[in-house]
């Protein structure tokens, strides 16, 4: 059920019948979710051709490969870039938080560090 579920959402989420439209953004989504359930849920795919199972792993991780790299940019100042606008929040949220923690000091004094 909770397969079956899984599937459904993403084939919601990946093809838009009203527009006809697809969202590749799911396809890193689709091929992680394959990869998935064909090393835990191997009952699934007993049905399935070993060949077919291999071609469709393969052609989503290609697709997935193809995807993700294009999110994260062609060129090397554009990763750099993605990089940042990742990771500078996420540092400066631990950063902060170890400023706070350091002090010991009581929770209503952890937002002066958030300015």
């Amino acid at each position: 059920m909770l397969v079956s579920n899984r599937w459904s959402k993403l084939k919601k989420d990946f093809y838009d019948s009203n527009t006809k439209n697809y969202n590749i953004s799911k396809i890193p989504e689709i091929y992680d979710t394959i990869r998935h359930d064909l090393r835990k849920n191997v009952l699934i795919f007993d049905l399935v051709d070993p060949e077919v199972k291999d071609d469709i792993h393969q052609l989503a991780k290609m697709l997935a490969y193809f995807v993700v790299i294009n999110e994260y940019g062609l060129t090397d100042d554009e990763r750099i870039q993605v990089g940042k606008d990742i990771c500078l929040p996420l540092l400066e949220k631990i950063l902060i938080d170890l400023m706070f923690w350091s002090e010991k000091t009581s929770e209503d004094n952890y937002w002066k560090y958030r300015n």
